[in-house]
């Protein structure tokens, strides 16, 4: 089984906005699978480059707003 802790915070001066996972399997930390990206938004689209761990870019959709607890 594989889980992904997630951690969002501002990177550089603040403009931009970066994603990362660290990765565990077994309960052992998998420094190997680790990832991490910059994300950019554009309407109800949300982008995210990998600059580690992954090729590319994968692009999210809005589906719908949380309601307030």
């Amino acid at each position: 089984m594989t889980a992904a802790s997630r951690r969002w915070q501002k990177a550089g001066a603040g403009n931009d906005l970066v994603v990362v996972m660290l990765r565990e399997q077994d309960g052992e930390r998998v420094r190997s699978k680790d990832r991490h990206g910059r994300l950019s938004r554009s309407g109800d689209t949300l982008t995210v480059k990998w600059d580690q761990g992954a090729d590319g870019t994968d692009t999210f959709e809005r589906f719908r707003d949380m309601e307030e607890g």
